[in-house]
């Protein structure tokens, strides 16, 4: 009840194994893909991060779709450095990662676990991944949703941006 953000982040500092992987319960990701993500860990990257809208995300709603290659885009040019898919669920993370951030966000925290360790220099690479037709409603208002998100990504990257000019 408290939001998506607060239960994946009680989640993620729960986990007690080296590598800690994300996926949303929706049936929308390609679960037989995480040897691949686990592979990419094994490869050195800190972050494995799955990349939705490289195949089209045709079971995606429109909105939603169109959402997430805007938050892309504004994600990119506040980094300066591309990124595809920033609100994915699929991810495979280095604990240490985890760990050493202390995140914020709530609506936008899969943004944030995204942008906080590009913005500081760890390894991360975005897999292109399947997308499936979801399971389920969603609880996610596209419009205030999508609002708190775009103010997360462009607070996480102010943010971020602040850090590595005072520091």
């Amino acid at each position: 009840p408290r939001g998506y953000g607060v239960a994946v982040e009680t989640a993620l500092r729960s986990a007690t194994r080296p590598v800690v992987v994300t996926t949303d319960c929706d049936d929308t990701y390609p679960m037989d893909r995480l040897p691949d993500f686990l592979d990419a860990i094994n490869d050195g990257y800190d972050v494995v991060s799955g990349d939705r809208l490289y195949y089209g995300a045709d079971a995606m709603p429109t909105v939603n779709r169109l959402g997430n290659v805007g938050f892309a885009l504004l994600a990119s040019a506040l980094l300066g450095e591309r990124v595809h898919d920033v609100t994915t669920g699929m991810r495979a993370y280095r604990r240490r990662v985890i760990e050493g951030i202390e995140w914020t966000e709530n609506t936008g925290l899969s943004a944030e676990l995204l942008l906080r360790p590009l913005a500081r220099g760890y390894r991360v690479r975005e897999l292109p991944i399947d997308y499936a037709e979801r399971a389920g409603e969603t609880t996610l208002d596209p419009v205030t949703g999508g609002r708190d998100i775009a103010r997360s990504i462009l607070t996480v990257c102010l943010e971020e941006r602040r850090r590595r000019l005072s520091g």
